[in-house]
């Protein structure tokens, strides 16, 4: 979560300023996973009205087992302290098993909160001195070798001095035919290294490179209509369209129809496409996305028509999935403005290989929209729009998340079986 571990080093020093704002969680799993974010879940569950959570300065990790917690509010210590009993639950993502830890929580005393502080002092200089220490080795090493190009160089031409002009010819000659080989070496190596980056890389060579189907539902016969929501339609086909894909639109689809057009996106031929995508915008629940008639589809159901084993011509080419739906009715962070839900806990399993899926919030959590489309998807279009063209699907999902945290106080989620990166390169 950048932002998270952006303001946690941003805010350090206010932390150990304020002790009385912070408090001080032990029990903590000791070599946990690098795969699973036991911070991303401390921050959930400490803003939790039901414990008495509040709003979240930062959390730090301090050593194995413990964690610091700064609220933005002193009031919220006495809160959380007065709560009986903390168990953090999470998923673990390496085996999939939900973990429940018993917390022991105690308040940052001042003599912790001055410790912490000169910690960080020394911290922060040392970081400088090492800085400064390798910028000063790079600039040894860049007169070091400045120094040996000049004495080649010198050497070279007192070799010159004594040579006749048929000698110095063949000596030029020879240079010459030095520069051409390591010229071509070097053009070599690039092509290499080209090459050995395409192949860790999903082909994008089409054009168009792929087709993305966009289904907005807005108006359902009983759940509210999700005003605001139809410039969401604009801004994801304008995206998609600049990235060279085949766009195809479709709004206010009942069950049957939605489960039609993944049919028939399933028969399709694929062959002459590198990638598919798919944006789905509507209300939503756990792990469903509502069609206009008021019909919960479970999203995994309808990604398995274009899987490899209904889609042959899909096999081995990524499969993106863009959903703007609540997935059930917790609020995260800060609370939302009433009527601007799109609500009524999510479990992505897929068995097969290069599927991505992208949720505009997490399990269990509405998502947040207004008078002018949701967030996710202009954050989502935003990025993909200035980004697209020159960086990894991955690290633009983690910019819009931490976008998302850092603007709307919510996060999205994102689950990928991707076996390669993905790019979408200038053709």
């Amino acid at each position: 979560m950048p932002g998270v571990r952006q303001r946690r080093q941003n805010n350090m020093a206010a932390i150990v300023r304020r002790p009385e704002s912070c408090i001080l969680v032990r029990g903590l799993p000791l070599n946990e996973p690098e795969n699973t974010d036991v911070t991303f879940w401390l921050h959930m569950y400490f803003t939790t009205p039901t414990i008495g959570g509040g709003k979240i300065d930062f959390v730090l990790r301090t050593e194995e087992g413990e964690a610091q917690i700064a609220f933005v509010e002193d009031s919220t210590v006495k809160k959380v302290l007065a709560h009986r009993r903390h168990v953090l639950k999470y998923w673990r993502l390496h085996d999939n098993q939900e973990v429940e830890i018993p917390l022991r929580v105690e308040p940052l005393s001042p003599e912790a909160g001055m410790l912490n502080r000169m910690l960080t002092h020394t911290e922060e200089r040392l970081a400088e001195m090492r800085e400064r220490v390798l910028a000063l080795t790079h600039k040894l090493d860049n007169v070091t070798q400045e120094k040996e190009e000049l004495r080649a160089r010198i050497d070279e031409l007192e070799r010159r001095q004594g040579l006749s002009l048929d000698e110095t010819a063949r000596a030029m000659e020879s240079e010459n035919e030095r520069l051409r080989k390591e010229l071509y070496r070097k053009r070599h190596d690039l092509v290499a290294q080209k090459d050995r980056m395409r192949s860790k890389s999903y082909e994008m060579s089409h054009k168009p490179r792929g087709l993305a189907v966009i289904i907005n539902n807005t108006k359902f016969l009983r759940l509210q209509e999700r005003v605001g929501a139809e410039a969401d339609t604009d801004r994801v086909a304008s995206l998609f369209q600049q990235l060279d894909f085949d766009v195809v639109s479709h709004s206010n689809l009942d069950h049957a129809k939605m489960v039609d057009v993944f049919i028939q996106l399933g028969q399709a031929d694929h062959s002459n496409y590198d990638c598919f995508v798919c944006c789905i915008m509507s209300h939503g629940t756990s792990s469903k996305v509502f069609s206009s008639n008021d019909v919960g589809i479970d999203i995994c159901e309808l990604m398995k028509h274009v899987k490899m084993e209904r889609c042959p011509s899909l096999k081995g080419k990524p499969k993106l999935f863009f959903i703007q739906a609540c997935q059930g009715e917790a609020v995260q962070g800060r609370a939302l403005d009433n009527g601007t839900h799109d609500s009524k806990q999510f479990s992505f399993m897929s068995h097969e290989a290069d599927i991505f899926l992208g949720l505009s919030t997490v399990s269990g959590f509405v998502s947040k929209r207004n008078c002018d489309g949701a967030p996710y998807i202009r954050f989502l279009t935003e990025v993909f729009g200035e980004f697209g063209h020159k960086l990894e699907l991955m690290t633009m999902m983690g910019m819009i998340c931490d976008q998302m945290n850092s603007q709307v106080g919510m996060v999205s989620s994102n689950h990928s079986t991707l076996t390669k990166d993905l790019y979408f390169p200038t053709n």
